[in-house]
This record gives C-alpha cells, sequence and structure tokens, in this order.
C-alpha cells in the first residue's frame, strides 16, 4: 500500500525537465516561425490561424517562465534571454558586421535560420501590438523574465508561510 501512494505521490510530483521545456519552446516557436514564414493558407484562415498561434505561443512562454520561476530554476531565465536576444545579434552582424561577418556563409545560415525562427514570430508578436520584431523581442523577454520573477516571489512567499500580498 505504501508503494502505491509513494508511486502517486511521485508522478503527481513529477513535472518536465528544463530540457523538455526548452525543447517545447523552442518547437512552438518554430511552428509558428515556419507556418507564418510561409503563408500558405488561405487569407481567412490565416487571421483565425495567427490568432491562435499568437495566443499559443504567449500563453506556452509565459506559463513555463512562471513555474519554472516558482521551482526555482534559474537556468530557464538565462535560456530565454538567450533565446530571444542571441539571434538578433547574429542577424545584425550577418547584415551590418564586420566584413568577415558578412561574407561567412556560416554567418548567412544563421542569419536566415534567425530569420525563420525568431524574427517571423516577433512580426507576429508585434503585430498584435502595433510595434516592429525587435522591440517585440525585447519585450517578450521582458515579459518572460517579469513571469519567472513572479513566480519566484510566490514560490518564496509561500514557502515562508508569509500569505498576504
Amino acid at each position: 500500500m505504501s508503494e502505491k501512494t509513494s508511486a502517486a505521490k511521485k508522478h503527481r510530483k513529477s513535472s518536465y525537465s528544463l530540457c523538455e521545456n526548452m525543447f517545447l519552446l523552442f518547437m512552438i516557436t518554430f511552428a509558428a516561425g515556419v507556418f507564418c514564414y510561409e503563408k500558405w493558407m488561405p487569407e481567412s484562415f490565416m487571421d483565425i490561424y495567427l490568432t491562435v498561434v499568437f495566443a499559443v505561443c504567449i500563453f506556452t512562454w509565459l506559463l513555463i517562465s512562471f513555474f519554472s520561476g516558482a521551482r526555482n530554476k534559474w537556468q530557464f531565465e538565462i535560456f530565454t534571454v538567450i533565446f530571444w536576444i542571441l539571434p538578433l545579434l547574429i542577424t545584425y552582424l550577418a547584415d551590418n558586421g564586420p566584413e568577415f561577418c558578412r561574407m561567412s556563409i556560416t554567418m548567412y545560415l544563421l542569419s536566415e535560420f534567425s530569420i525563420v525562427m525568431f524574427m517571423t514570430p516577433a512580426e507576429l508578436i508585434g503585430s498584435f501590438i502595433k510595434i516592429g520584431p525587435v522591440p517585440a523581442i525585447l519585450i517578450m523577454a521582458l515579459v518572460c523574465s517579469f513571469a519567472f520573477l513572479a513566480g519566484n516571489l510566490l514560490s518564496d512567499k509561500l514557502k515562508k508561510g508569509n500569505y498576504t500580498f
């Protein structure tokens, strides 16, 4: 009987690992980027589809950021900042950087991947709040950081037993 209850407690307590969360967010962002980049669907369906993709992408990022903060997974916050800021740097260096970056095939490929993977979802996010993709990326990184911090602060308050907000 005790084995059964301990297995049930372990099952309830288990959550996705940090790597699983990072892979999930990568795949959701990648799917949003690819489908929004190609725009192969009819125009009438694209409006509904883009709204759903936007909602799923934002909700997933915020939810995982919050729960990573609640579990004190500070590595997730580093992942979030690198995930959203590094592609901006790669794209900038490939377009406006030193000559060895502008003439490099590797930088070109990384830049094209960054455009599909990150700039296209950023354009989607920016289109809903009427800003460009670069500010949308910065806002997304900040909002995820705030969600992480909120989860962390809530977790600390619950651990201390101080339930007044």
